[in-house]
């Protein structure tokens, strides 16, 4: 709900929905999503990639995908901080 006037958004809780109505954890879900694209990529590669589920709402995920070895939430704001580090040449 927009509160006019004040630009605040109302909370929305974070839930994960499946893809297609289902309980998210079958095959055609999110977490089937996820994993059937983490299985084609890995299939394409050498060795055994490590597959870190990133961003705010990755332990959403991380509670129904098989895929997933880690989840770091800020694995993508740690690397710009890296980034502007070494470019203010610290």
């Amino acid at each position: 709900m927009h509160h006019a006037g004040n630009g605040l958004l109302a909370q929305v809780p974070a839930q994960l929905e499946p893809a297609d109505g289902q309980d998210g954890r079958g095959e055609d879900g999110y977490a089937g999503l996820v994993d059937g694209l983490v299985d084609r990529m890995k299939a394409e590669m050498a060795g055994k990639p490590k597959v870190i589920a990133t961003g705010g709402n990755a332990r959403l995920i991380a509670g129904v995908a098989r895929s997933l070895d880690q989840v770091n939430e800020d694995l993508g704001l740690e690397g710009l901080r890296i980034l502007w580090t070494q470019a203010r040449g610290r």
